[in-house]
């Protein structure tokens, strides 16, 4: 349908991270709009319906529609030859500040009949209940203490680690940072920082102990395509054996999450070398059963020290002739994708809206793109 006879929109920003208000938001139990009560029959995902139930009036039946997890959902409801649609959008403004905007538009070959009851009943209506949200949102953040997690981190001295750690630093949902190195950095000397220094050959036995506690693992270790030039042996240490060290580690002290950054076309059974080994990567995390796992799959990443800057110029023009998953992407970006869907994964988890078995998502740059922040790749 088509022909907009009516169409409302407002937006407020609220100090929470993106994560938090999208879970807090899809919880259909924080709709809180007297005396209308509401009713959702299934998860919060495209296909589900509910109920819209007013003292004196006959039950309203919507759909939820085009969800984007972490990004937009629409909520669809059918009149006589029209259709009613609340579209709300959540724009990451950086890791701890949120815009939430809601456009509600009335469309339809018989929309005009309707216009003047929409604009009564939302247009004066609108901003202050957008206002409301906001203030719960803030009010709920807060005052989930059992929200918060601690997290801990592979590659910190790495490029896309090394941004990791600063977005967990800054993080309110993030109490505690467990960094694991192979020596002591005084640059990461921080008051949320918990530096632990291992034998990498001796990992797992020597983190599992300070692995306690610990709701998401972060790995952003590996060598790249540059292994080409070393031996076999030791290319799979780095890119397989370290990395499942560190992730059997964090399943033991509890973790629920783990975010692994793998690469574009890693595929275990492939002729390719290098993405044989990362398949093997992906395919030892799986084996591990964490309640999620985020597979993450760039392809060339920029902001990289390893990368010539002139193919940060280069690559987004040749975007268009590739497939999107292997569009270059700024290790900034990577960094914001691992810790913004981890949380939003845990925080699911957290409020009992978890998968019942273990889950796996694979991000691929499509999949990343909506947890990126602008200005963010201007970043060091």
């Amino acid at each position: 349908m088509t022909n907009i006879a009516c169409q409302l929109e407002h937006s407020v920003e609220a100090e929470v991270t993106p994560s938090f208000a999208w879970n807090w938001r899809t919880d259909i139990k924080n709709w809180d709009d007297p005396p209308a009560q509401f009713q959702l029959d299934g998860p919060f995902a495209k296909g589900s319906w509910g109920t819209t139930r007013l003292p004196g009036q006959e039950p309203m039946r919507w759909q939820i529609r085009d969800v984007r997890p972490g990004t937009s959902f629409t909520i669809e409801m059918s009149l006589d030859r029209a259709v009613l649609r609340f579209e709300w959008v959540f724009d990451a403004l950086s890791n701890r500040r949120t815009r939430i905007t809601q456009r509600i538009v009335l469309s339809g070959d018989n929309a005009a009949a309707y216009a003047d009851q929409v604009r009564a009943g939302f247009g004066s209506t609108l901003p202050d209940g957008m206002k409301r949200t906001a203030d719960a949102l803030v009010r709920a953040e807060r005052s989930m203490e059992g929200g918060k997690y601690t997290a801990m981190l592979l590659g910190a001295t790495g490029n896309v680690g090394g941004h990791i750690l600063r977005i967990l630093v800054q993080s309110p949902l993030c109490k505690k940072v467990v960094v694991v190195t192979r020596r002591n950095v005084a640059e990461f000397a921080n008051p949320k920082v918990q530096q632990v220094v291992v034998n990498m050959d001796k990992l797992e036995a020597e983190l599992t102990p300070h692995a306690k506690g610990v709701d998401i693992a972060l790995a952003a270790f590996g060598v790249g395509k540059g292994s080409a030039k070393m031996a076999d042996e030791e290319v799979r240490k780095i890119e397989i054996t370290y990395p499942t060290a560190f992730a059997s580690a964090a399943k033991a002290g509890g973790a629920r999450v783990l975010a692994m950054m793998t690469a574009a076309g890693a595929d275990s059974q492939s002729s390719t070398k290098y993405r044989r080994n990362i398949g093997d990567k992906e395919k030892k995390s799986e084996e591990l059963k964490f309640d999620f796992l985020g597979l993450y799959r760039p392809a060339v990443i920029l902001g990289n020290s390893n990368t010539p800057s002139a193919v940060g110029f280069v690559m987004p023009l040749l975007h268009w002739a590739m497939p999107s998953r292997y569009h270059s992407i700024h290790k900034n970006d990577l960094a914001r994708a691992m810790v913004a869907q981890s949380e939003q994964a845990f925080l699911a988890l957290a409020q009992g809206k978890g998968p019942a078995a273990p889950a796996v998502k694979i991000l691929e740059y499509k999949d990343m793109e909506p947890f990126f922040v602008p200005g963010d790749s201007d970043a060091l």
